[in-house]
C-alpha cells in the first residue's frame, strides 16, 4: 500500500465521513512526492524535484507524474518543494473524488453516502486500526524503521492525529524516534533531503493559510 493509501484512508473521520480538519490538505499530495521517489520516478538533488522515470506501476501515481512533467506556468522542471507541492494540489480535488478514495469505494471497503456534501464510511469498523497496527510493527521497537511508514508517523503528527490512534507511551516513543538522527535509523541522505524539504514547506504554506499561526509540528 503507498503511502498516500495510508495518509488518505487514516485521515478520514470514520465517525463523520469527512477528513479531520487537523490534517493539512498539504499533505496528501506531499505524500505522492514519497511514494515516487522510494520507487525510483523523481530526485531529489540541489533540492529539486525531477522526473527520472515515468513509468510508475500505480493508478494512483501516473496522474501525479503528469503533473510534474507538465509545463504549466513554471515550465517542465526540476521543480522546487513549493511549486512541486502546488503542481501535485491539482489532483486532489474534492476529497471523496480523489482516486484512491474511489478505488476503495470499488473495493467495498469504503461506502460514499454523497447527497449534498462529500461523506465517506467505512464498511469494516476496524480497518483504520488494522492500518495502524500493521503501522506499528514496522515502526516501534525496531532498530531500522519502515522509510514509509516513518512518514506516515511524520504526517499523523503534523496533522495531530497520533493522540486518535496511539496510546500516550507509543506516542512518547513515535515522538522520541521522529527526532532521532536519520543516519542511526537507516534513512539515506537524498531521503533525508526530501523529508526535510517537504516539511519545511508544509510549515511555511501552513503558517500562510492560518494566517500567520502555524500548529504543525
Amino acid at each position: 500500500m503507498l503511502i498516500a493509501e495510508k495518509i488518505a484512508l487514516l485521515r478520514l473521520y470514520a465517525e463523520k465521513g469527512r477528513p479531520y480538519l487537523d490534517m493539512t490538505p498539504d499533505v496528501q499530495p506531499t505524500s505522492f512526492l514519497v511514494d515516487l521517489f522510494l520507487r525510483g520516478n523523481i530526485s531529489f538533488k540541489e533540492k529539486k524535484v525531477q522526473v527520472i522515470n515515468r513509468d510508475t506501476n500505480s493508478p494512483f501515481l501516473d496522474e501525479p507524474i503528469k503533473l510534474l512533467l507538465s509545463e504549466g506556468v513554471w515550465g517542465a522542471g526540476p521543480h522546487d518543494m513549493r511549486r512541486a507541492i502546488k503542481l501535485l494540489n491539482a489532483f486532489t480535488g474534492q476529497f471523496n473524488q480523489r482516486e484512491i478514495y474511489k478505488h476503495y469505494v470499488n473495493e467495498g471497503i469504503l461506502r460514499d453516502e454523497t447527497i449534498k456534501h462529500p461523506k465517506l464510511y467505512f464498511n469494516q469498523e476496524d480497518f483504520q486500526q488494522k492500518l495502524i497496527s500493521d503501522i506499528k510493527k514496522t515502526t516501534l521497537g525496531v532498530d531500522m524503521p519502515d522509510v514509509a511508514d516513518y512518514f506516515v508517523l511524520r504526517m499523523l503528527k503534523m496533522g495531530h492525529l497520533l493522540k486518535r490512534y496511539f496510546s500516550k507511551p507509543e506516542i512518547k516513543e513515535i515522538k522520541g524516534l521522529l527526532k532521532m538522527d536519520h543516519n542511526k535509523i537507516g534513512i539515506e541522505g537524498n531521503m533525508t533531503d526530501l523529508i526535510q524539504s517537504i516539511i519545511k514547506e508544509l510549515r511555511r504554506r501552513n503558517k500562510i493559510h492560518s494566517g500567520g499561526l502555524s500548529h504543525i509540528g
